[in-house]
């Protein structure tokens, strides 16, 4: 009899271990499911460049005199873009648009050398590499031919 009792005391054990192990499995699969969309709500999942239409555009630079200054234009359908002179010849353009959470537009303020989002406080450099995240990502740039001739740089995505 107490033979009998000790595999059923065994069984009781084994049938305990399983409940609690498949109890706590269950806890981890729920806090996963809780926290992965709070994590992704912390990163955008789309190219910010993505979401623009196609454009070709010219910019008259003239009023660009010196290097790593820059003026602020629109696409046509109205997202902001940062022209910056590298040089005499030489400008490259942004989108300002935060890889972060997709800020722009006013959220998205230049001084002097740096590029700041206002939403989460993310900074670029003039060439739109994350100097400070929390974005990962650096700005979209474009495509920016500068004609000598017209003083005109022209973009394309």
């Amino acid at each position: 009899m107490r033979e009998l009792r000790i595999e059923h005391n065994e069984e009781f054990q084994s049938r305990r271990d399983f409940l609690k192990i498949c109890g706590q499995t269950l806890a981890g699969v729920a806090v996963i499911g809780f926290m992965t969309p709070i994590i992704n709500s912390c990163s955008s999942a789309t190219d910010p460049g993505s979401s623009v239409a196609p454009f070709n555009i010219a910019v008259d630079v003239t009023s660009l005199t010196q290097n790593n200054t820059a003026l602020r234009t629109t696409t046509p359908d109205g997202n902001s873009l940062l022209i910056v002179r590298q040089s005499a010849t030489t400008y490259i353009t942004l989108l300002l648009i935060c890889p972060h959470q997709n800020c722009g537009g006013s959220s998205m303020v230049q001084q002097q050398s740096v590029i700041t989002c206002t939403c989460h406080g993310s900074t670029f450099n003039l060439t739109g590499q994350v100097t400070q995240g929390p974005s990962q990502a650096n700005l979209v740039t474009y495509s920016t031919v500068y004609d000598a001739t017209t003083k005109k740089v022209t973009i394309h995505n």
